[in-house]
């Protein structure tokens, strides 16, 4: 299983670096679904996730006393001079990299490209969809991670069913999407909220 996740996750790194060689470089400036993160401070992320090692990202995160968000950050920081057409070509050459948050499974890694180029795309207005039978796999792994690693407390607190591929899960109140959509609630991208239905809805205003 987690050699075809591995193998899944260089083959979106490397589609999503072609798909981002071609903004034009005020793009880049735009405001992404990530707070105070630019579109190419979210791809220096990926950049940094996908180039990075296990032991080298525990010592990062250990420097900033365990906050996770804080390390990441850092890993932007430390690209900011790099431009975008370079940051594309890393995350190309490191599209295999192997590296997951500790204690999280490696499917997470594959998740972050599917919530990312949501990111990114949404604000320019780019049309960006994935199959739900693609996302399926990743929304039991996002629903059980979501409340801690994402805040995204109220996902536990609904029923998520989703409308283009047979899954549910949950209880109460129903909040129903495309699958894509319902991870990147699970992920705390509430910008897809319009997009939901249901009365669970509300919980996340």
């Amino acid at each position: 299983m987690n050699q075809d996740v591995w193998s899944q996750t260089a083959e979106r790194r490397r589609w999503l670096a072609d798909e981002l060689a071609g903004l034009q470089l005020s793009e880049w400036e735009t405001a992404s679904w990530c707070a105070d993160w630019t579109l190419r401070d979210v791809l220096a992320h990926l950049v940094h996730l996908a180039e990075t090692s296990t032991p080298a990202m525990t010592f990062e995160i250990a420097k900033t006393g365990f906050v996770f968000d804080r390390a990441f950050r850092r890993g932007v920081e430390q690209l900011r001079e790099v431009s975008p057409d370079a940051l594309c070509d890393r995350l190309r050459a490191a599209a295999c990299g192997r590296f997951h948050v500790p204690g999280t499974p490696a499917i997470v890694a594959l998740g972050e490209l599917f919530v990312h180029p949501a990111d990114m795309f949404e604000p320019l207005g780019r049309t960006y969809a994935v199959p739900g039978d693609d996302v399926r796999p990743l929304l039991p792994v996002f629903r059980r991670l979501g409340r801690v690693g994402y805040h995204a407390r109220e996902v536990k607190q609904v029923r998520l069913v989703a409308t283009d591929t047979d899954w549910s899960a949950g209880k109460g109140s129903v909040v129903e999407g495309t699958a894509l959509d319902l991870l990147l609630l699970m992920a705390n991208r509430r910008q897809v909220m319009p997009r939901l239905a249901g009365d669970g809805v509300a919980r996340f205003a």
